[in-house]
């Protein structure tokens, strides 16, 4: 008897695999994070590089800030010319580098996301123990 594996059944067992592996903190398939990353999407608030501000405050809080122009051309012929100014505050966590906090933003305008990154400090990017699990000693022997 042939085992047969439809092509279009691969993919639905491979996400079941997976579903499973995450669901039992299966972590082998995973990897190891060494970096700490934080998106703001500003499509809605059209924001240009050299119009960004960023501070880190407290030394935990870094707080964004920007001003937007925004035109708009209403039907009846008027054009509205607006300034926005936002800010936002993130909570940068214990465990971040932060000297190598970096914030990057594509080129390209139709959808403007801006990027927050850093590393996670040294001793953080260790296999954290799993708390459902006894760590045992193992003894050496010469």
């Amino acid at each position: 008897m042939q085992f047969v594996l439809e092509p279009n059944n691969i993919d639905n067992l491979m996400e079941q695999f997976y579903q499973n592996c995450r669901s039992q903190r299966c972590n082998r398939f995973q990897p190891r994070q060494t970096k700490w990353q934080h998106t703001i999407n500003l499509t809605g608030i059209p924001t240009k590089p050299e119009d960004f501000n960023l501070k880190l405050e407290n030394s935990n809080i870094l707080t964004v800030s920007g001003k937007s122009d925004v035109t708009k051309e209403q039907p009846n012929g008027f054009k509205v010319f607006s300034t926005h100014n936002w800010s936002k505050q993130i909570n940068i966590p214990e465990n971040v580098d932060q000297t190598t906090l970096s914030a990057k933003m594509p080129k390209d305008t139709s959808n403007i996301i801006l990027t927050i990154s850093a590393e996670l400090k040294k001793d953080q990017t260790e296999e954290a123990p799993n708390e459902n699990e006894f760590e045992i000693p193992i003894e050496k022997l010469d």
